[in-house]
């Protein structure tokens, strides 16, 4: 009578053990009963999940997701936030806090995310949770899009009153797509423009080899617009590298012309495609020439590291890769390579340090 057709849960689990353990207050009946009573008066519950409870057991994870297949559930990953119990009572909850996250770095200092990497003494780690719900394929999804929230009531639907969903809309590089696609049938395909926002829909649709197709069509349709050749370049080099084909990326992506000033990002292809051709030298010049301009980035500093590694000066490795873990934390192949610099340097005790922290990652990653 109020109107009210749709209300927001957080349950957090469907597993008795684990509602006690984060002291929600509520019980597996409850909420069933909860879930019954609001379909029966037309109210569509929408209820929040949480996956990965640290401390999970492999028979719970499954009970867990037995009940997200069974009522439509808004769930999402475990994340230890700054101020919660868990991160202030740690033991109390078999967790071992191992770092915090890096949100990003900047001259004055590194910005810390209010969240926080961690290990479980027991049960399965976030990392494996999520593999294992992915493996059990899909399940009802409850939350609708915007669009199709905006569609239904446009269209005067009642959309909440019912448990048929309309279809998903397309998505942004879809819809990108379809738009460009008319274009050309209109005859506008000549610009080239056109071939760059082509060939970038078709990468974000996972289609690589048609993107790659239109990138090269562009290169070779249209070279008036210095700009969109670049970019096409970009295109190409890319998929390239991404296909193991460094010289052939180099190529394309060193033929601008001198005049012609390279943007960042065709520089990392560059020294991606140089660093996997083992010429460290040639890779470490456009590492320099990115930081320099302010292109303070993890997989930069990564790369670095390793040309100054395979060029056999480690201290300097160390620095460039400390920076990089810096900016991103999840990454055991940085330790790993500051444990061989470390070796090199002989610092055997750091170097196993960094192995350690390097298992402890992979642990963590499931």
């Amino acid at each position: 009578r109020a109107g009210l057709r749709w209300v927001y849960v957080g349950i957090e689990s469907g597993t008795q053990r684990l509602l006690d353990l984060m002291d929600k207050g509520i019980r597996i009946e409850t909420v069933e009963r909860f879930i019954a009573d609001c379909r029966e008066v037309g109210i569509v519950p929408q209820l929040s999940f949480i996956i990965g409870l640290p401390g999970t057991k492999p028979e719970e994870l499954q009970n867990e997701i037995a009940f997200l297949k069974r009522y439509p559930v808004d769930s999402s990953s475990f994340v230890l936030l700054l101020g919660s119990p868990m991160q202030e009572r740690p033991g109390d909850f078999g967790i071992r806090i191992e770092d915090r996250q890096v949100l990003y770095a900047t001259s004055r200092g590194v910005v810390h995310a209010p969240r926080f990497y961690f290990t479980v003494e027991e049960g399965l780690s976030p990392a494996q949770a999520d593999a294992i719900v992915e493996q059990a394929g899909p399940r009802p999804r409850m939350r609708p899009h915007l669009g199709e929230v905006h569609a239904t009531l446009l269209a005067g639907t009642d959309f909440f009153a019912s448990a048929e969903r309309p279809p998903a809309p397309p998505a942004g590089s879809a819809l990108a797509l379809q738009t460009l696609s008319a274009r050309r049938q209109e005859g506008a395909s000549g610009d080239g423009w056109w071939f760059v926002h082509m060939a970038g829909c078709l990468e974000n649709e996972g289609r690589l080899e048609e993107a790659f197709a239109i990138a090269q069509a562009g290169l070779q349709a249209n070279g008036r617009d210095g700009a969109a050749q670049e970019a096409l370049r970009l295109h190409v080099g890319t998929l390239l590298n991404y296909g193991n084909r460094p010289q052939q990326a180099l190529q394309i992506l060193s033929g601008g012309g001198k005049k012609q000033r390279p943007s960042p990002a065709l520089r990392g292809e560059r020294m991606r495609a140089l660093f996997a051709m083992n010429r460290s030298a040639d890779a470490l010049r456009e590492a320099k020439a990115m930081l320099a301009a302010g292109h303070e980035i993890r997989w930069v500093y990564y790369i670095q590291g390793l040309c100054y590694e395979n060029l056999g000066r480690p201290a300097k490795a160390l620095k460039a890769l400390a920076k990089a873990e810096q900016r991103d934390w999840l990454e055991p192949e940085i330790n790993e390579a500051r444990a061989r610099c470390l070796l090199a340097l002989n610092r055997p005790a750091e170097a196993a340090a960094e192995q350690a922290k390097a298992a402890r990652k992979r642990r963590y990653l499931g």
